[in-house]
């Protein structure tokens, strides 16, 4: 979608075999609306193939309460800002990092702004951001820090003002519902899934219009209220995303589970056919397999009617027709 902010290896690897891997694919999975979308939009017979969306969802420590000297101390060891910004994200251009330090220095602007707040960066240098770098590095405002881990990005979450994702691309945009999870209000760009992932739980703005965004900052720090309401608005939107995550781990079990039913059917079946042992052994045999690869087959169904997973069910009836053949051969 964006050639020119993705690396050059990354977009020939991806138009030599995505399109190979999506006509060999019996199902589809995509993390959001918009993404099944534009693949749907780029390649059109994929709008002939089952598919699904699956929502990613944030770990459970961030919305796990951390004890207040425990953030104390967290922030004391990375000489944070007393009021501050969050970004977490590569350090490149499909980012869009530049339009939220056009709209910090907008913000900054005023004295007294400019002497509350601060801005911190969490992530790896990425690639083509020699100038991005050069801005950071030159503003007295601003705090770079490596990629963290979890249990550290649940701290410094809860301890930023607001997260802002100015990002002009995401297939889903899992740093958002992160901070939402950990209270922590988010400011996003209204590009492609965003205001999917975020719902009405965020704040939007153009991603080409670093304005907007500085009069929301402006409005997270002056207007106490709307920092609440945000809050509370997080919980109507996260129970369908965690939801979401675990039918992802259903279909993730399953999928796996499923592939093993035709080689227990055909297993047994070649026992029966080859083994040495008398008839009343080699029956034993064939039947146990019939039997194992039915009840495997039929828990599979029930867990896919449970789901409403019409792709499981087509996929178990495609297995049938598979174990008639092999049968066929014989």
């Amino acid at each position: 979608l964006f050639p020119k902010e993705h690396q050059t290896k990354a977009t020939v690897i991806e138009k030599l075999f995505l399109k190979k891997a999506l006509q060999k694919s019996f199902h589809i999975v995509t993390v959001s609306e918009n993404t099944k979308r534009d693949l749907n939009r780029l390649f059109p017979f994929t709008t002939e193939i089952p598919s699904t969306i699956l929502y990613p969802a944030a770990a459970d420590i961030f919305f796990q309460d951390i004890p207040a000297e425990n953030l104390i101390q967290f922030k004391k060891a990375h000489h944070l800002p007393e009021k501050f910004f969050l970004f977490i994200g590569a350090l490149e251009p499909r980012k869009n990092i530049e339009i939220l330090l056009d709209a910090f220095e907008m913000l900054t602007n005023d004295v007294e702004m400019k002497n509350n707040i601060g801005l911190v960066i969490v992530g790896s240098p990425g690639w083509k951001n020699e100038k991005l770098l050069s801005r950071l590095k030159s503003s007295p405002n601003i705090r770079l820090l490596p990629y963290l881990p979890e249990q550290d990005l649940a701290k410094i979450y809860r301890l930023a003002e607001a997260f802002v994702f100015p990002s002009i691309y995401e297939g889903f945009g899992i740093p958002p519902v992160e901070a939402m999870a950990s209270n922590c209000p988010a400011l996003c760009s209204n590009s492609s899934s965003l205001p999917e992932a975020c719902g009405n739980a965020a704040l939007f703005f153009n991603p080409v219009d670093g304005s907007a965004l500085a009069n929301l900052m402006e409005k997270i720090l002056t207007e106490k209220s709307l920092k609440q309401n945000l809050i509370q608005k997080v919980f109507t939107i996260i129970p369908e995303i965690k939801q979401g995550l675990k039918k992802g781990v259903v279909i993730a079990f399953f999928y796996e589970a499923v592939k093993f039913v035709p080689i227990i059917l055909i297993k047994y079946i070649i026992d029966f056919l080859v083994a040495g042992e008398s008839d009343v052994m080699r029956l034993t045999y064939f039947l146990g397999g019939v039997f194992l690869a039915l009840i495997a087959l039929e828990s599979i169904d029930y867990i896919a009617r449970w789901f409403e997973f019409q792709w499981m069910i087509d996929y178990e009836t495609s297995i049938l027709k598979k174990a008639k053949k092999k049968l066929k051969k014989y």
